[in-house]
C-alpha cells in the first residue's frame, strides 16, 4: 500500500465505524485543526466515476475524507455472489481499464488489490461471510493528509504550546554537523491525549510521543485517531501492537508490509455485545530521520 493510504486509513476507518453507529445517515464531522469527514449510504458524488464498480452490488455506505486540500474516500458494497467471481472481476477491470493494477494480496479469505491512475492510488478488499460477499475501496490522492499539522485537544496554556515547541526542537535530530545537507524536519509539537482515551483497550507504548490527537462520538460510540512519534523502526513499532493487542482483548485480522510501511488492524475478541470494534495501526518512516510516525485508529461502538 502506498503512503497515503497508510495516512487515511485511521481516518476513513473511524469515520466509517462512525456511519454505522448512525445507521448510515448523512452526516459530517468537523476534525479539530481542519478538514472533515462526511458519511453517507450513497456514493460520494465525486468518487471517480471511471472506477470499477461491481454490478448488482449494494452500497452499504461511504466515507469521505477532505483535509488540507486532499481527499479521500472509503466505500462498501454487499454482494450475493461469490467472493472468487467478484475478484474476478476487478482484476479485469484492472488490466482493461484505466485504473492500473499494481499488487495483490491474499491474507486470512480476504483479497487486496491496489490499483493506480495518474496521482490516485486505491485499494480494494473482497472478503466473504454469511453468504456474502463485502466490497470496500481505500481511494484518494497519492499524498493524501500527507504532512498535516498536529491537532491538540483540550485546554493547554500558552507556556505548555512554548514547552512543547521547545521539546520537540531538543528532540529533533541536529543535522547541522552534516554539511551541505538539508536541515531535518523537527518533531510536532507534544499534546495530550482525551481524558478519555481508552488506555486499557489500546495502551500505546512509553516512548510514545503523541502529536496528534482527535476524538469524537455518536449515539454512545467514540472513535479516536492518535499520531504519535518513537524512535522504535516501524517493523518494532507494528510489531508492539501485534504482540501487545491480544492481551487487552483483539485479534489481528491483517498485517501487511509494503516497502517498508506497516499495516495493521484488529478486531474485537468477543464473541457478543460491542463485536464492531474496530483498531488500526499503521507505521511509517517520518521526515525526521531516526523516528517512526505511528498513526492509531481506535473505534469502540455501541453493542447491538
Amino acid at each position: 500500500m502506498r503512503r497515503y493510504i497508510g495516512l487515511l486509513v485511521p481516518l476513513v476507518l473511524s469515520g466509517a465505524a462512525f456511519a454505522t453507529a448512525c445507521g448510515g445517515d448523512s452526516k459530517t464531522v468537523t476534525i479539530p485543526g481542519g478538514g472533515q469527514v462526511s458519511t453517507s449510504n450513497k456514493i460520494p458524488s465525486d468518487f471517480p466515476s471511471d472506477f470499477p464498480v461491481y454490478s448488482g452490488a449494494k452500497v452499504v455506505g461511504s466515507v469521505k475524507g477532505d483535509q488540507k486540500g486532499q481527499q479521500g474516500f472509503y466505500v462498501t458494497w454487499e454482494t450475493g455472489d461469490p467472493a472468487d467471481k467478484v475478484t474476478t472481476f476487478f482484476k479485469d477491470a484492472f488490466a482493461k481499464g484505466p485504473w492500473k493494477s499494481e499488487s495483490t494480496i491474499e491474507s486470512n479469505g480476504t483479497v487486496i488489490l491496489s490499483a493506480k491512475k495518474d496521482a490516485k492510488s486505491a485499494a480494494l478488499t473482497v472478503s466473504a461471510a454469511n453468504n456474502k460477499t463485502t466490497i470496500g475501496v481505500f481511494l484518494g490522492d497519492d499524498n493524501s493528509l500527507s504532512g498535516t499539522a498536529p491537532t491538540k485537544t483540550g485546554s493547554g496554556s500558552a507556556s505548555d504550546n512554548k514547552t512543547a515547541t521547545a521539546q520537540a526542537s531538543r528532540d529533533a535530530p541536529d543535522s547541522s554537523s552534516s554539511q551541505g545537507s538539508p536541515t531535518a524536519s523537527p518533531l510536532p509539537p507534544e499534546v495530550t491525549l482525551p481524558k478519555d482515551f481508552p488506555k486499557d483497550r489500546a495502551p500505546l507504548p512509553s516512548d510514545a510521543r503523541v502529536t496528534s490527537s482527535t476524538s469524537f462520538g455518536q449515539g454512545g460510540s467514540k472513535s479516536y485517531i492518535i499520531t504519535y512519534y518513537t524512535k522504535s523502526t516501524p517493523e518494532a513499532a507494528a510489531d508492539y501492537f501485534s504482540k501487545e493487542m491480544p492481551k487487552h482483548g483483539w485479534v489481528d485480522s491483517f498485517t501487511s508490509n509494503t516497502n517498508g510501511e506497516y499495516f495493521v488492524t484488529f478486531t474485537s475478541a468477543a464473541t457478543s455485545g460491542s463485536t464492531n470494534d474496530g483498531l488500526t495501526v499503521t507505521a511509517m518512516k517520518s521526515d525526521t530521520p531516526g523516528y517512526t510516525q505511528v498513526s492509531v485508529s481506535v473505534s469502540l461502538t455501541a453493542a447491538q
